[in-house]
């Protein structure tokens, strides 16, 4: 599995293009970042099969609407989490833009450790709620992108919106550094790090 960041998305937020080794399917992580700038750069893209959202705050998907267009893709995200794409309570859109937005319904609903096809390689959903009341992260290859559930340097995500839970996301911030040391976390926010690096920050 081959991964591409971008940044400089609504909020500073990192959208992330995930391709097959063969390059003959990708998928996308939270749409903050224009398609067409993700296409100038890249020149030409494989075919997008998925949208991935790893939770639905305003800012992981500032850039959805462009992205189902461009590439005609299944929106995919945590059953559990749904709902918020249309409650502006959940999306943070009235707090951001002073007037609600309905982020439209996903096409997939996926349940912890459902895998998805993407070429002749998987990504899986990892729940991880407590960031958002149904949060998930990414397992691809040696990777985990994690949204605003854990960031580099000892980081975790906010719990102080709509369904957050600071108890609910230490136990999910452990679930996620179980994983091997070597194992790359992307988060939603910030520069990448590791397992391995993050375990000293959160010893109970």
């Amino acid at each position: 599995m081959k991964y591409r960041v971008f940044s400089g998305g609504g909020f500073a937020s990192n959208t992330y293009l995930l391709t097959d080794d063969c390059a003959t399917a990708a998928a996308v992580i939270d749409p903050s970042v224009p398609y067409r700038t993700v296409r100038a750069a890249l020149g030409a893209m494989p075919p997008v099969r998925y949208l991935l959202l790893t939770h639905a705050h305003f800012d992981h998907m500032m850039c959805l609407d462009e992205w189902r267009r461009e590439t005609g893709a299944p929106l995919a995200l945590s059953a559990a989490e749904a709902p918020g794409l249309q409650l502006p309570q959940w999306n943070l859109s009235l707090m951001a833009f002073g007037h609600a937005v309905d982020y439209g319904k996903a096409d997939l609903l996926l349940q912890d450790g459902e895998e998805l096809r993407l070429g002749e390689e998987t990504v899986q959903m990892v729940s991880v709620p407590g960031h958002t009341t149904g949060g998930c992260a990414y397992a691809a290859g040696d990777a985990l992108f994690v949204g605003d559930t854990v960031f580099a340097d000892g980081g975790i995500g906010r719990c102080d919106f709509f369904g957050g839970d600071e108890t609910v996301l230490r136990a999910s911030v452990q679930r996620l550094l179980a994983y091997p040391p070597g194992t790359r976390l992307y988060p939603g926010h910030g520069p990448a790090t590791t397992v391995g690096d993050e375990r000293p920050f959160h010893r109970c």
